[in-house]
């Protein structure tokens, strides 16, 4: 359905005057660190192609933004994606789009527990995964200092789970899941889903506030259903939540958070036994400083930190990858013509200390239109429980970003803009 949508839309832009079209291709070259596992691949070789078309013409604006990828080594990581794909109306101080639309509501750099409208393509990294467009309908009307937006979306959009291949997968191929609705659990994937967002802006500040009533995708409870049978069950919440970003001097304060109000929270038969939904509370903080340096350059130090509130320590770690965790890090910018960039931060724990992730990375243009990207990431977090599941035997439990441990990688992107 997307794929037509999608041919659609481009068509149509085609066929008029005066649209706009602008897109990338990149190939990209990753490894990781050998796991001794046959069954895991750890090398690839992907291509990459994003394309955007947007026409406007007075008050009517369309616009599609669409992703496609294949890996050479491993089919299973071949995704398409429609990001946009809507048409919007502006009248005086009300606007209106339908279609599928990408909605960002985040304030901070790695830590993000307001922005969970959208679902996400779970094979990146674990601080920002890549968001998949959905279906919605929405209306804004501008107020003097900010506005309010109300959101209606008819679909479940699933996340994109890695297959067992991956590396950065779960380890399991999981089944179609099911979703929790008020008695009932089914495969529908079709369902009322609102939310509503205010914004201000005042001096040099930005506050927005939101309540959603949705299927809650970020935490699935996996159900147990049999030897090697690992099925996703999404339950309805709400959220009460908002983000915060303010200068003060030279410092950017920034502050995110949300409360998940879950309904209907049934018992799962999971590993760990019956499990369920519990609710909980995140916040996220976080500060900025940049420093110009005397020759040109520039540096930004970057500092967040994110708890979860309401949960016993064990059960956090399984509902949040960053359930009491720190961020330190730096921006470095020549403000060159080749616009490099030298981009790293450290991701720490306060419950465990000897758990972390080290993210590094290099950007330069090498002309007009192509671009190169080079980095690694480093991640030291053991597991430290163990399972055992009754005939199937003991198995190690991660929790966390422990799904992750010595997923040590380092690629290269090289991306051409036309």
């Amino acid at each position: 359905m997307k794929l037509i949508i999608a041919i659609l839309l481009c068509s149509s832009a085609l066929a008029l005057e005066g649209f706009e079209f602008l897109g990338e291709i990149s190939f990209e070259q990753r490894g990781f660190k050998d796991d001794a596992d046959a069954n895991t691949v750890d090398q690839g070789s992907t291509f990459t192609v994003i394309g955007e078309a947007t026409y406007e013409n007075g008050n009517h604006y369309l616009k599609f933004r669409g992703f496609g990828r294949t890996d050479t080594e491993d089919s299973t990581r071949d995704w398409t994606n429609i990001e946009d794909a809507f048409y919007s109306y502006t009248w005086k101080d009300f606007s209106a789009r339908a279609g599928y639309i990408t909605i960002n509501w985040t304030a901070t750099e790695a830590f993000h527990p307001a922005d969970i409208i959208n679902s996400r393509q779970l094979d990146g990294n674990v601080e920002y995964f890549p968001k998949i467009g959905e279906p919605m309908l929405e209306l804004k009307y501008l107020l003097s200092d900010g506005a309010i937006t109300f959101y209606y979306m008819p679909q479940y959009i699933e996340p994109d789970f890695p297959s067992a291949k991956n590396r950065l997968g779960g380890g399991v191929d999981l089944q179609a899941p099911k979703f929790r609705e008020g008695n009932t659990v089914s495969s529908d994937e079709y369902g009322d889903q609102f939310a509503v967002h205010f914004s201000w802006s005042f001096d040099q500040a930005d506050i927005g506030l939101h309540f959603v009533q949705h299927m809650d995708r970020d935490d699935p409870i996996i159900e147990l259903g049999g030897v090697n049978t690992f099925t996703p069950v999404f339950f309805e919440k709400r959220q009460y939540g908002g983000t915060f970003q303010g200068v003060f001097g030279s410092w950017i304060l920034k502050l995110e958070g949300a409360i998940r109000d879950y309904l209907d929270p049934a018992p799962i038969q999971t590993i760990y036994g019956i499990d369920t939904p519990e609710d909980y509370s995140t916040v996220a903080t976080g500060v900025e400083y940049p420093y110009e340096l005397s020759w040109g350059h520039e540096i930004t130090f970057i500092a967040e930190w994110q708890k979860v509130y309401g949960l016993a320590t064990t059960v956090a770690t399984r509902r949040e990858a960053f359930q009491n965790d720190y961020l330190v890090g730096a921006r470095y910018v020549f403000n060159d013509i080749d616009s490099k960039e030298i981009f790293g931060y450290f991701i720490g724990d306060f419950n465990r200390h000897d758990e972390y992730l080290v993210n590094l990375r290099y950007s330069q243009r090498l002309t007009e239109k192509l671009k190169v990207i080079v980095g690694g990431r480093y991640i030291d977090a053991p597991v430290r429980d163990t399972i055992t599941i009754l005939g199937l035997g003991t198995f190690d439990d991660p929790k966390g970003i422990e799904a992750y441990d010595e997923d040590h990688q380092a690629y290269i992107n090289l991306t051409y803009f036309f």
